[in-house]
């Protein structure tokens, strides 16, 4: 009687998901996100397969295009819900399924947008001043760009992949030579990310179309979270797995510093946000690996970190 009972109010959660702040979709995406960090660990395939549903019915009715306040809480409900689904994979397969179809909001080209576009873009990585151009056919990317101070004659190439207003670009000396990598996003006429030359460095870029000022931007990256990636990932033991708790604690403060600059209007916590997606799925990875080891203890301090990064998002409004 007591498994039907606790098995009925997980299904309850489920048709719940939405009451919270439904004329509102990024209130639910952030309720959504408090369930599955409270009670995805508990669940079966139908009630991932249900907040499936939930996820895809509350991206569906996001605006277009966020704000970057509101751009950061959604990432952040995003985020907060994969880490959580990345540790049941089979459970939440069309879960993880339909995270991975959302793309920041935009799906397809603006009926306005044209098939081709260039752009001819002027800013800076990191203190160096570039010169950039751009050729976008539908989902490929490719162009050039140069250091002003080396001059035309010694540019680089360029090229990738967008997904919606997402950029992801390899940058290759003329001869193919891979040197580094470009991610970011590319709206209204600026493109900015974070560049990682070939050493494994990050820096902050910015560029844009003529015209536009992007003086505010802020290109400098802070020191980033130590996501510890030494341990031996075929003997997790129970050190093992604080050390993961501990970085994944280090990254959840981060993430949190990122939220509030956000919500106090710094357009530099877009450009900081790639690099720490990226120190995400290192989690991610991790936790994967040290799953099994957790403790009762381990876990109830792996879901009140969640909750913390979980809470934050939704105290933004």
């Amino acid at each position: 009687m007591c498994a039907i009972v606790a098995m009925s109010m997980m299904l309850s959660s489920c048709f719940l998901f939405n009451k919270k702040g439904s004329d509102d979709p990024i209130a639910a995406l952030e309720e959504l996100a408090k369930n599955v960090s409270k009670s995805g660990d508990e669940w079966a395939d139908d009630e991932w397969n249900d907040a499936a549903k939930e996820l895809t019915k509350i991206v569906s009715g996001l605006p277009s295009p966020l704000e970057t306040a509101e751009e950061i809480k959604v990432k952040s409900a995003i985020a907060s819900m994969g880490v959580i689904a990345g540790m049941h994979e089979r459970k939440a397969a069309k879960f993880i399924k339909a995270l991975e179809s959302y793309n920041g909001g935009e799906t397809t080209a603006k009926a306005d947008e044209p098939a081709k576009k260039s752009y001819d873009l002027f800013g800076r990585v990191d203190k160096y001043p570039i010169t950039m151009h751009l050729e976008v056919e539908g989902k490929q990317v490719s162009g050039t760009y140069f250091y002003n101070r080396q001059g035309a004659h010694n540019k680089l190439n360029i090229s990738g992949t967008r997904n919606g207003s997402t950029f992801d670009l390899n940058e290759t000396t003329v001869d193919g030579t891979p040197t580094g990598h470009f991610e970011g996003t590319l709206d209204s006429g600026v493109l900015q990310g974070v560049f990682t030359n070939n050493q494994g460095k990050k820096m902050g870029f910015v560029a844009a179309e003529n015209g536009i000022d992007i003086s505010g931007y802020n290109t400098t990256i802070e020191e980033t979270v130590d996501i510890d990636s030494d341990s031996d990932s075929s003997s997790s033991g129970s050190a093992d797995v604080e050390a993961m708790l501990d970085s994944y604690d280090r990254y959840v403060t981060k993430y949190i510093s990122l939220l509030k600059k956000a919500a106090n209007g710094d357009a530099t916590a877009m450009a900081e946000y790639p690099s720490l997606m990226e120190q995400c799925q290192d989690l991610t990875d991790k936790i994967n690996r040290c799953k099994d080891d957790m403790t009762p203890a381990q876990w109830s301090r792996f879901n009140k970190i969640t909750m913390r990064m979980t809470e934050a998002a939704q105290n933004m409004r």
